[in-house]
C-alpha cells in the first residue's frame, strides 16, 4: 500500500476531553465553534494542541442547537443560515489569526451536514457564506454529495471524505444511528472498511458495490473506542507504508 495517501479527520473540541489522545493520530481536525459544543476556551486549548502537532486546522460549524448536539434539523431562514454559520467561522478565524495560524477548511456538522450534503441551495448558501470570509477555505464534506456538486460549480476548494466508523447503506449513504449496528465498534471492522476506502476506493454491501473516491477518512472522536481504533488503524496504515498528511495545510 505504499503508493498510498490519506488524510486523518475528527471532531474536536466537543466536550469529550480526549484531543490529547486523539491528535497525534491525526492530520486534519474539526472544531466545534460553540453552537452544537466546544466554547472559545476549547477553542484555544484544542488550536493550541493542533499548532503543537502539526495538524491541519478546520471549523466544524453546526445549527444552535446544543440540547440535542446539532443532530436534529432546524427550520432556519436563509439570512439566519448565514448569520449562523459565519458567527462560527469567525469565531475559530480570529482564534487562529491571534496565534498566527491557519484556518484551512470548513466541514459542517451532524444535521447540517446532511443537509449540505442532499440540498444544493443549503450548500451554496455555505459555500458562498465561506467565500465571502475568505476564498481558499476548502470545503470537507461527503463524497459525492451535493455539497460536492456545489463546490464543484462555485469553483470551492473540496475534499471528499469517508468515514471509518459509520456503516453505509447500499444506496451509498450513511446507515442512520437510530438502526442496529450503525457504528462501528471494532478495530477488525474499521480496518477493513478503511483499507478498502483507500485501496479499493469501494465499499460492498449486500452484494453491492459502492464506489467512493474520498481523500480523508473521518474517525468520530465521541464513539467510546475512538482512541483505540484510531490509534490501532494509524498503526496499521504505518506498518503498511500508506503516506498520511492533510489535504491542505
Amino acid at each position: 500500500m505504499n503508493s498510498y495517501s490519506v488524510d486523518i479527520n475528527a471532531d474536536l473540541g466537543e466536550g469529550i476531553g480526549n484531543e490529547e489522545a486523539l491528535l497525534p493520530y491525526l492530520s486534519s481536525c474539526n472544531i466545534a465553534c460553540g453552537y452544537h459544543a466546544g466554547s472559545t476556551q476549547e477553542m484555544n486549548e484544542v488550536v493550541d494542541l493542533a499548532i503543537l502537532h502539526q495538524v491541519s486546522i478546520g471549523a466544524h460549524p453546526s445549527y444552535p442547537d446544543k440540547a440535542n448536539f446539532g443532530r436534529l434539523p432546524m427550520e432556519l431562514s436563509d439570512q439566519e443560515l448565514v448569520e449562523v454559520i459565519s458567527d462560527q467561522l469567525y469565531s475559530l478565524l480570529n482564534i487562529t489569526k491571534q496565534k498566527n495560524t491557519k484556518l484551512c477548511y470548513v466541514k459542517p456538522h451532524g444535521a447540517l451536514y446532511h443537509k449540505t450534503s442532499t440540498d444544493p441551495h443549503t450548500a451554496e448558501l455555505l459555500i458562498r457564506t465561506m467565500q465571502r470570509i475568505d476564498p481558499t477555505l476548502y470545503l470537507l464534506g461527503f463524497a459525492g454529495s451535493e455539497m460536492q456538486k456545489s463546490a464543484h460549480r462555485l469553483n470551492c476548494p473540496f475534499a471528499a471524505e469517508a468515514f471509518a466508523d459509520r456503516a453505509y447503506q447500499s444506496n451509498g449513504l450513511l446507515l442512520s444511528r437510530s438502526e442496529p449496528n450503525a457504528v462501528h465498534h471494532t478495530v477488525e471492522k474499521v480496518w477493513q472498511q478503511v483499507h478498502a476506502l483507500i485501496t479499493e476506493k469501494k465499499l460492498v454491501q449486500k452484494e453491492i458495490e459502492i464506489p467512493i473516491q474520498a481523500e480523508s477518512i473521518c474517525f468520530h472522536g465521541d464513539t467510546p473506542e475512538s482512541i483505540v481504533l484510531l490509534k490501532e488503524t494509524y498503526r496499521m496504515l504505518q506498518e503498511c507504508q500508506v503516506n498520511i498528511k492533510p489535504f491542505c495545510s
